[in-house]
C-alpha cells in the first residue's frame, strides 16, 4: 500500500512539474521563448504590442488578429524584414495557424539576437476559438 501511495505521489509530481514550463528553454533552463495563451495576447494587444502573423499572405488575407502585421516566415528575407522593422530588445508577439511555424520563427529571431519573444500557443486557431476579434 505504501508503494502504491509513493508511485501516485511521484506521478502527480512529475505531471505538475512538466506542466510548469511556459516556453522553450536553453541548456541552463532559462526561458528563451515564452509561450503565451490567446488571453495573454489579447491583453498585450490592448497595450499596443507588436503582433506578427508569420503565415503566408494568402492566409493572412483570409483573417488575422486585429492589428497584426504579416511577415511570412517562409520568406527568405524573414529575419532581415524583422530587423528592418523591430528592435531586438522590444517585445515581439508571434503567431501562425497552430503554433509550429511561429515557434520556428521565434527560434530564428532568438538566433538573430531578439530577447523578448512571445509565441502564441495554439496560434490563430486558438485565438478564433475564443471568439476574439479578427480582421480581413
Amino acid at each position: 500500500m505504501k508503494a502504491l501511495k509513493f508511485i501516485w505521489i511521484f506521478v502527480i509530481s512529475i505531471a505538475l512539474f512538466s506542466c510548469n514550463s511556459n516556453g522553450t528553454k536553453d541548456e541552463n533552463g532559462n526561458v528563451i521563448i515564452t509561450e503565451i495563451s490567446p488571453e495573454q495576447l489579447k491583453k498585450a494587444q490592448g497595450e499596443k504590442a507588436e503582433i506578427i502573423d508569420v503565415r503566408t499572405p494568402e492566409e493572412y488575407k483570409e483573417g488575422h488578429v486585429a492589428g497584426a502585421k504579416n511577415i511570412n516566415v517562409f520568406d527568405a528575407n524573414f529575419v532581415k524584414k524583422m530587423e528592418a522593422s523591430y528592435k531586438k530588445d522590444q517585445p515581439i508577439y508571434l503567431y501562425c495557424k497552430a503554433g509550429s511555424r511561429s515557434m520556428k520563427a521565434s527560434k530564428m529571431l532568438k538566433e538573430a539576437g531578439y530577447t523578448k519573444i512571445y509565441n502564441v500557443d495554439g496560434g490563430f486557431l486558438a485565438w478564433k476559438s475564443k471568439n476574439y476579434q479578427i480582421e480581413k
